[in-house]
């Protein structure tokens, strides 16, 4: 029980390509899994991930709020052994970069 568990919050993991299908992004996220909304830029997935400690695992992100450059994400998260941890976080994009506000 405990591997089905692991195996299925496991569900997005970085893959390295050499351009992701935006263009914009070097690293992009295989989802295999309906817990990561697709219309999320892959440029804030890989800010995101980059952000997430190495000991947690991101089990779902919902949108909150968005418009172009402003997103609103709910993150939950697990750490071993036993902690989960729900996250609201406010991103924005200024000059190409994005910023936790």
């Amino acid at each position: 029980m405990a591997l089905a568990l692991l195996t299925m919050a496991s569900c997005a993991k970085p893959v390295q390509l050499e351009q992701a299908p935006t263009g914009e992004s070097s690293l992009s996220v295989v989802r295999e899994s309906y817990l990561i909304p697709p219309e999320i830029p892959a440029t804030l997935l890989d800010y995101l991930f980059r952000k997430i400690p190495g000991e947690s695992e991101i089990v779902s992100i919902t949108v909150t709020d968005h418009s172009t450059d402003s997103w609103t994400l709910e993150i939950t998260r697990e750490e071993l052994p036993n902690r989960s941890i729900v996250e609201r976080r406010r991103f924005l994009m200024i000059d190409g970069e994005w910023f936790e506000r």
